[in-house]
């Protein structure tokens, strides 16, 4: 009976050992590696562009484009030249032939007239050489007779309406009027500002700036001679 006993405690302490022990580490050598990551396959993330500013463009209505287009066959054109500029009017008569011009300044008692004294009364320009040559042409006006006097080619030279046709690049009609008995059409340019364009000719007869006015009246479109912008 005691052997008996005896043989159960031994059991009793061998099933306890066994439990404590702890459960066996894994071999190293079958634990599974882990691929590296392939660096060529990692999806780069674009950077953040921000949007490009709207850009309007510009554009020139169809009717005023037309006769934009047709101030530009105008060889020569001759005519009245107003301005009003800065509160000081000055009035000119305008012969214009390719590249070169006459200036003839209006006599005593018009807007913009010689005082009897001055050294010039006409001024021929050259657009190309950039050159301006003051002539005293009526000793009436002014003094020196037939003596040229090299001038400031910017301080005589004038924005000419076939000029003004160029410098368009956009343009809104406004409405179709009459101006100088002629019919015109008038439009609004962020380069011009206000203006009246003739409907036959494409000529641009008045340009509003604030309170700069330039009128081109009297015109007369391809008949200037070249004895009209030389000086003999």
């Amino acid at each position: 009976m005691i052997k008996k006993i005896l043989i159960g405690i031994i059991l009793l302490l061998l099933i306890g050992c066994a439990a404590k022990q702890p459960a066996e580490a894994p071999n190293v050598d079958e634990v599974t590696a882990v691929d590296p990551v392939d660096t060529d396959e990692i999806i780069e993330t674009s950077p953040i562009v921000e949007d490009e500013p709207i850009v309007v463009k510009k554009t020139i209505d169809s009717s005023i484009q037309k006769l934009l287009d047709k101030s530009a066959k105008i060889s020569s054109i001759s005519f009245n030249y107003h301005e009003l500029e800065n509160g000081v009017n000055n009035d000119r008569d305008i012969w214009i032939k390719g590249d070169l011009i006459k200036i003839k300044k209006k006599v005593k008692g018009t807007y913009g007239a010689l005082e009897k004294g001055e050294e010039y009364d006409t001024v021929y320009l050259d657009k190309s050489a950039k050159t301006a040559i003051g002539f005293c042409e009526d000793n009436k006006i002014c003094d020196s007779l037939v003596q040229a006097i090299e001038l400031n080619y910017d301080k005589e030279s004038i924005l000419t309406p076939l000029e003004l046709a160029e410098m368009v690049k956009n343009a809104e009609v406004i409405s179709n009027e009459l101006l100088q008995n002629r019919n015109v059409v008038k439009f609004s340019s962020e380069e011009i500002g206000v203006a009246w364009i003739d409907s036959f000719y494409g000529i641009i007869m008045k340009v509003e700036q604030g309170d700069n006015l330039y009128r081109y009246e009297e015109f007369e479109v391809n008949l200037v001679k070249d004895s009209e912008v030389v000086y003999e």
